[in-house]
């Protein structure tokens, strides 16, 4: 046993030389044996985070042939399988902390048992010294996480975002560990001045950048704060690197370079990726923005080839099916030129594309408030760089047969998500290509708060404009008469009470439960609360005959679902949701009664 070997080491030291045992047991040098001890730890951590990323790929490439709702003539092997495709994000923390705690602390609990007391504290700083080996070697499996995309087949990098967050937390507690058992015990020597020594003070100001990033990205702080967050959050990505070259004892080459070359690739990716336009707005070119008066959105639109440009490459060849260049729902990024260096510095933006691939323009819905609408309005260039579009879903969702009965439920900006899912859904079931997959149920629920935000549907081809402008009927283009469209005004305007501490944990807690193949997150444009808030205030409203039923007020989300999925099988039906918290809670809880596949977009940072 290598602890033993170390105590056999540690004790002929002490006969040997009593001075030499403080010198080379306390904590200090490459030669100390607990470093050579320790480097196996760190290699039983690398080892697993592979293992974790062979599992994410393996798991993905099974979801598209198995669907996360439980069927009624599944087999136990099925049962069991899936189980272990849709692995919950929370249970795999759970596997990581349980992992490093027995790596930490059973070595120390044998060393200690059988060794005499004198030898106790050595054993300890032993450790001390393994925490901060084990913390380093989660470094690569944590920027592989952040990949923009990911390599792996069939996984999308969005949904790595959570398992990234929960890591990196894993990571800063073992270095916290690390650093604050080794201050202890040099205030406890009176010893304090070591951490300016050439190899302790790179390791001293590793802690304090994590340290930072660890508070700023609590998730109330993060949220006022994101800039920073995310500046410092990038910095730190770089600087651990050369840091811990210099301080790691003995040499950590393999967790040091294995992660440079992951962020040289992130590096090459965000720029072989993107596609750099500046052009003149003015009325010769096709850059223009829509609103209306009272409304909160705006539609900008670009034209289509320019941000395809960096995804010709890659374009499929599918002949009849809809999905050429990118998928609905999928999002660009839009960030300054990357020869700015706030592009690298501070976060891309993401902003979900409300238009199919195959039209002329792709269209933005943000609100009015934002930065980026502020800029365009008050500039006279287009000067952005533009990602290639990563999608929300993979292509297994828009292929598989099974869903007839879909649900998409969205408010505010989020028309943005809902608008293209609804339109590819409807057209395709309109094609008498045989080849194509029907889905005869597809029903869209919109929430706003005024109906002047509703123009963004009728720029979008789904609702046309009325003669009279004064006039409140809404009126479905030809091709979307035949549709199932919900529209519910809520009206508020009025300031939400905000949720108290006790109700922010419950939410994180369901947030942390949730399994991550359900439920898919990014962040979009942020959506005020007050739009589910606002209490039923008047009677529905017909349209003039139309089949679309407007309502004023807050919709009641459960007797909503249950009425468009009664009378319809489980295993066929979806429903999916973008909006503020409390709508995708609701829609995410009678899901979960009613055993309903549910996939989410939350505007959350």
């Amino acid at each position: 046993m290598n602890v033993q070997r170390a105590v056999e080491e540690l004790t002929r030291l002490e006969v040997a030389d009593g001075g030499l045992l403080d010198k080379r047991w306390d904590g200090d040098g490459a030669d100390s044996p607990w470093a050579n001890i320790n480097k196996k730890y760190g290699y039983m951590v690398f080892a697993l985070s592979c293992a974790n990323v062979v599992t994410i790929g393996v798991l993905a490439c099974l979801k598209v042939r198995l669907l996360p709702q439980a069927n009624k003539t599944d087999r136990i092997f099925t049962r069991v399988l899936r189980r272990l495709v849709y692995f919950p994000l929370w249970l795999l923390v759970v596997v990581w902390l349980v992992f490093m705690a027995l790596l930490l602390f059973i070595p120390w609990y044998l060393g200690i048992k059988e060794t005499p007391d004198y030898i106790h504290f050595k054993i300890g700083l032993g450790m001390l010294k393994r925490a901060g080996r084990l913390g380093l070697s989660l470094y690569p499996l944590i920027i592989f996480l952040s990949l923009k995309p990911n390599p792996l087949p069939n996984v999308l990098y969005m949904h790595l975002i959570p398992l990234h967050k929960w890591i990196s937390r894993i990571l800063i507690a073992s270095i916290s560990l690390h650093a604050l058992g080794f201050f202890g015990f040099w205030i406890h020597k009176n010893e304090l001045h070591k951490t300016f020594d050439k190899l302790m003070f790179p390791g001293v100001v590793n802690f304090f950048l994590l340290f930072i990033v660890l508070i700023l990205g609590i998730k109330g702080i993060r949220e006022r704060f994101y800039k920073l967050f995310y500046a410092l959050h990038i910095i730190t990505a770089w600087a651990t690197l050369p840091l811990m070259y210099l301080h790691s004892m003995p040499e950590a080459n393999l967790y040091i370079f294995g992660s440079l070359y992951l962020l040289i690739y992130h590096t090459a990716a965000k720029v072989f990726l993107s596609y750099n336009i500046r052009d003149k707005i003015d009325e010769s070119n096709s850059y223009y923005t829509t609103s209306v008066p009272d409304s909160n959105l705006l539609l900008v639109r670009i034209p289509r080839e320019k941000v395809v440009k960096a995804s010709m490459k890659f374009k499929k060849e599918q002949d009849g099916s809809m999905l050429t260049y990118f998928l609905p729902d999928s999002h660009v990024r839009i960030s300054p030129s990357l020869l700015n260096p706030k592009s690298w510095l501070f976060a891309t933006h993401p902003y979900t594309i409300a238009s199919l691939d195959h039209e002329e323009y792709v269209d933005l819905v943000i609100k009015k408030s934002t930065r980026f609408a502020q800029h365009l309005a008050s500039q006279r260039y287009f000067c952005y760089t533009v990602s290639l579009p990563f999608p929300a879903f993979d292509d297994f969702f828009f292929s598989r047969n099974l869903n007839d009965n879909i649900t998409i439920v969205c408010g505010g900006s989020g028309l943005a998500f809902g608008i293209p899912l609804f339109k590819y859904f409807h057209q395709r079931n309109r094609k008498g290509d045989e080849e194509l997959v029907k889905t005869p149920n597809v029903r869209f629920c919109i929430i706003v708060r005024r109906k002047e935000d509703l123009f963004v549907l009728q720029e979008a081809g789904i609702f046309g404009y009325h003669e009279d402008p004064d006039s409140d009927s809404l009126e479905p283009t030809p091709d979307y008469r035949d549709a199932k469209i919900d529209i519910h005004v809520t009206g508020s305007s009025e300031p939400v009470k905000q949720p108290t501490l006790i109700s922010r944990i419950k939410a994180a807690v369901q947030r942390f439960r949730k399994q991550p193949s359900e439920t898919q997150y990014y962040q979009m444009e942020d959506l005020q609360e007050p739009m589910l808030e606002a209490e039923a205030s008047k009677a529905s409203v017909a349209d003039n005959g139309v089949a679309v039923e407007v309502q004023m007020g807050r919709p009641d989300v459960a007797s909503l679902l249950g009425e468009f999925h009664e009378g319809t099988e489980e295993e066929s039906s979806i429903v999916v949701a973008c909006g503020p918290e409390t709508l995708l809670a609701d829609c995410g809880g009678w899901c979960h009664h009613n055993n309903v596949e549910f996939a989410a977009e939350s505007f959350s940072v």
